[in-house]
C-alpha cells in the first residue's frame, strides 16, 4: 500500500484559494444560483487542487499521474463553473454536470492507486 504525505501548508492555502475563487463566482455570477455556485465551486475546486499540490504519494510514478490527472480535471471543473457562471441554469442540471464530472475524477484517482505497479 502506497502511502500519502500531506504538506498541511500547501493544503490550507490551496483551500483558501479555492474558497476566494468560488467567492469571486457567487459574487459575478448571473442568476438566482449564485450561492450555489459559490459553495459548490469552492468545494470541488478545493478537493482537485488539494490533491494537486498537498498530496504527495511516496512513489514518484504515482505522483506524477494523480497530479496530471488532478490538474486535468481542476482546469475541467474550472471551465464548466464558468460556462454556468454566464448562464441562467437549472439547479438539478448543475448538480448532475458536476457531480458526474468530479465522481469519474475521484472514480480515475481511487482507480491509479489500486492498479497494480
Amino acid at each position: 500500500m502506497t502511502k500519502l504525505k500531506l504538506n498541511i501548508a500547501q493544503f490550507i492555502l490551496s483551500i483558501l484559494v479555492n474558497a476566494l475563487i468560488g467567492y469571486a463566482f457567487f459574487y459575478f455570477a448571473k442568476g438566482n444560483n449564485s450561492i450555489l455556485l459559490g459553495i459548490l465551486t469552492s468545494i470541488v475546486l478545493a478537493i482537485s487542487g488539494s490533491l494537486t499540490t498537498a498530496v504527495n504519494p511516496e512513489n514518484k510514478k504515482l505522483s506524477v499521474n494523480t497530479k496530471v490527472l488532478s490538474s486535468v480535471f481542476y482546469f475541467l471543473l474550472l471551465i464548466i463553473n464558468l460556462v454556468f457562471m454566464f448562464i441562467n441554469f437549472k439547479p438539478a442540471v448543475y448538480l448532475i454536470v458536476n457531480g458526474v464530472v468530479f465522481l469519474v475524477y475521484l472514480i480515475l484517482y481511487v482507480g491509479i492507486f489500486q492498479a497494480k505497479q
